[in-house]
């Protein structure tokens, strides 16, 4: 069968696989959310409706039913998975960055477990952090049991948790630009659709058994032009306010980690404060996710006084149950916080500009969506997931607007961290650096490209005279061209492991297809072969012809050019003084194993002639 059909079946197959198991991802992470869901509503019936009876029925007993959850979450996360505790995002990235996206097997059931143990019991939580890790625990799991590479591994990691989230907000856009903004540092269309497939099909297992409702029902808004000064001060509040939160929470979660206390009992110690400053507020949505909270903003049916509390208690009561290593997630936290400041906000527009802001509410939905963004630092995710969220499309245009004043304010005071990358920070993982590598491969081909004394062989050269060739030039590899056309490559390698060599042997006979890539393709082209194939170098071709080649080496050259025309020279140092180590440890191990196998091969000839 002809080198070419096999190799295109072959990658067909691959694609094939990857998408079935992003399917399959999907498959489980809509059921998982739906049985999280389940999980999360027979533990509330537990505590509140079995346990607080048994208890007392005064307002000490809702005190005390958070305590107890925590308690029982954190016995179970300190001894069967500590990846468990905490609001999951991190973790993924974690698992991603540090572990090659391989996750164990038990933290989808540990965290299912003990998140819904918190959110049950009234920890102020979100589901949307552990439906995210039981789903990347689930795609990770896949690629693992199929032995796939890293790439592909990180791929089903990504499909999953987009699964996981579309699932439990009914929106599967929001949900799958959220794994591309999030874990991804580059991806091209092909590596898009696993992550699509994964998000659509999670969304229509939870529709399929919920219906298909938005979250927020009958919430919509008219844009008006006039207002968008306003829209814009409202994001500049909201960026300052998503800063406070986010030092706020992990001021605590500081003090939490050098508290001298078992870790199974620190998280009772954060419900107790939760259940303290959230009991008078059960009605209100400061115990569990808040989304009944969120509902009564919109129907106005909160007084501004009041919107100004709960805005200041959620945040104590999300920062103290998940900070003190509580189970749960901060998307839902973060979007009723967003809402409570929001809709302040537009109280307080509507009485200095009365004839103007006619709908005040709107200014809480805006509120959601720019708090979460400068919070997560997901600014493409909120557009669209807020819409998705409210089923009101209308108000794209100013939630684009508050949403990216608000992230540039944070990131004025924050940089490019999060509320998930300020964790990882702290344990010496800086996740910005790999940002940078976008510029990186902005470089193309094409400019870092070898085109000068390109050393070449004949398919008809006999295999008996390519050991002289080889020694002489010192490579290994070496492009085999036929009338100025690239039909193979010749590798060192091979042509070492060749058992015997015939008379009658040539070039033709040992070479292998080439890898090639485009000189206008970007970098990412060539990693992509240099991680998947395994390979070495990668010839450049403009249709048949050979215009350069590239090895790892030449990768070195990108940083020279990056540099010369980068404002900030140091931005891209740690990243590419990283790349650049690694580039020359390898030529440098190239060049040793050259030497050994000329020894191999010289040895191997000896034999043959004695023969």
């Amino acid at each position: 069968m002809n080198p070419d059909t096999i190799e295109n079946e072959s990658r067909v197959l691959k694609w094939l696989l990857i998408n079935t198991l992003a399917i399959i991802a999907g498959i489980i992470g809509g059921i998982s959310a739906i049985a999280f869901k389940s999980m999360i509503e027979f533990n509330h019936h537990i505590f509140f409706n079995i346990i607080r009876p048994n208890l007392s029925s005064n307002n000490l007993s809702l005190i005390a039913i958070p305590v107890i959850g925590a308690l029982i979450s954190g016995i179970i996360v300190s001894k069967w998975c500590r990846e468990s505790k905490g609001h999951g995002i991190p973790e993924i990235m974690i698992a991603i960055d540090t572990q090659k996206s391989r996750i164990r097997k038990r933290v989808a059931f540990i965290k299912a477990i003990s998140s819904s143990i918190i959110i049950g019991s009234g920890g102020s939580a979100g589901s949307e952090g552990p439906i995210a890790q039981i789903g990347s625990s689930i795609g990770s799991a896949l690629g693992q049991v199929f032995h796939l590479s890293e790439r592909k591994i990180r791929l089903l990691t990504v499909s999953g948790l987009a699964a996981g989230i579309a699932a439990v907000f009914n929106a599967p856009l929001g949900g799958a630009i959220f794994g591309l903004e999030l874990l991804l540092y580059s991806f091209n269309v092909l590596d898009i659709m696993p992550i699509v497939l994964a998000s659509v099909v999670g969304t229509s297992i939870t529709a399929q058994y919920y219906g298909y409702n938005t979250i927020l029902d009958n919430v919509s808004y008219i844009f008006n032009p006039s207002e968008l000064p306003l829209y814009l001060v409202l994001g500049l509040l909201t960026g300052l306010a998503a800063v406070f939160f986010v030092r706020f929470f992990y001021f605590v979660e500081k003090k939490y980690t050098i508290l001298k206390l078992p870790d199974s009992i620190k998280p009772m110690t954060g419900a107790l404060v939760t259940g303290i400053v959230g009991f008078s507020f059960i009605e209100y949505g400061i115990y569990g996710i808040g989304y009944e909270g969120i509902t009564q903003v919109f129907t106005g049916t909160i007084p501004i006084k009041l919107i100004l509390i709960l805005f200041a208690t959620k945040i104590i009561a999300t920062s103290f149950t998940i900070g003190s290593g509580g189970s749960g997630g901060v998307f839902a936290p973060s979007l009723y916080i967003g809402c409570m400041f929001g809709g302040l906000i537009g109280y307080i527009f509507q009485a200095l500009f009365p004839g103007l802001v006619v709908h005040p509410m709107a200014y809480a939905l805006l509120g959601m969506g720019a708090f979460f963004a400068s919070v997560a630092k997901v600014p493409l995710t909120c557009i669209v997931m807020i819409s998705e969220i409210s089923g009101d499309w209308t108000m794209i245009a100013p939630l684009m607007a508050a949403i990216f004043i608000s992230y540039a304010t944070s990131s004025l005071f924050l940089g490019s961290s999060s509320i998930y990358t300020v964790k990882l920070e702290q344990i010496g993982i800086h996740r910005h650096h790999k940002h940078y590598l976008k510029e990186f491969y902005k470089v193309k081909v094409r400019d870092i490209m070898t085109d000068k004394k390109l050393i070449t062989v004949s398919p008809d050269m006999r295999a008996e005279k390519v050991y002289q060739f080889l020694t002489t030039h010192k490579k290994l590899r070496y492009p085999v061209i036929r009338n100025k056309k690239v039909i193979g490559i010749l590798s060192f390698h091979e042509y070492k492991n060749l058992n015997h060599i015939t008379k009658n042997m040539k070039v033709k006979d040992i070479m292998k297809k080439p890898k090639t890539v485009h000189p206008n393709n970007s970098i990412d082209e060539v990693f992509n072969i240099f991680s998947e194939q395994n390979c070495g170098c990668v010839l450049v071709t403009e249709g048949d012809k050979l215009t350069g080649i590239v090895t790892k080496t030449d990768i070195m050259h990108a940083y020279r050019i990056i540099k010369s025309e980068s404002d900030d020279e140091e931005k891209y140092k740690h990243e590419m003084n990283h790349i650049i180590t690694k580039l020359e440890k390898h030529t440098k191990q190239e060049i040793a194993h050259i030497i050994h196998l000329e020894k191999q091969i010289a040895k191997k000839l000896a034999t043959n002639k004695k023969k």
